[in-house]
């Protein structure tokens, strides 16, 4: 098809979406949490990934809806999905992960471990990457074995 003068580009879906839940902006490890997500996404991935800060009373109407969504009973959580509409597949990750004991200080392995799952996406679907997402990089790259970290990670592919 030729390209007309004035025609607007198509602007290609993002790969990864990510939805954070957190129960203020007020306490120390959320607001490191929500500003390690913005730096990736700003600076990173701009074009290619939608990150979604969640506040109760802040955005709570999206706070609520999306909660009964991905079934989240504690924050923080992080929600890694490839789909943004009601999407049915998603990993989620729990409190414990998104801890400094698992993360680092300062969530210092946050960014690089969420380059790799926006990568990993980027080469297939959730179904395709659940097993290197939950074997490789979270026992590698969060230094902690598989019996540590199965239960605090939940896949959801219906």
């Amino acid at each position: 098809m030729k390209k007309r003068e004035g025609d607007v580009p198509r602007e290609e879906p993002p790969l990864s979406y990510w939805f954070c839940f957190v129960s203020s902006i007020d306490r120390r490890n959320d607001i490191s949490l929500v500003k390690e997500l913005l730096f990736w996404s700003q600076i990173y991935h701009l074009e290619d990934s939608r990150v979604h800060i969640l506040i109760p009373g802040l955005t709570q109407r999206e706070y609520s809806s999306w909660r009964i969504i991905f079934d989240v009973a504690d924050v923080p959580t992080l929600v890694l999905t490839d789909e943004e509409a009601r999407p049915n597949k998603y990993v989620k990750f729990s409190p414990t992960v998104l801890s400094e004991e698992f993360l680092g200080e300062g969530y210092g392995r946050l960014r690089d471990t969420m380059d790799s799952l926006h990568n990993l996406l980027s080469g297939g679907n959730l179904r395709q990457v659940k097993q290197k997402v939950l074997i490789q990089k979270l026992e590698n790259g969060l230094s902690k074995g598989w019996n540590e970290v199965k239960d605090l990670i939940s896949i959801h592919i219906s």
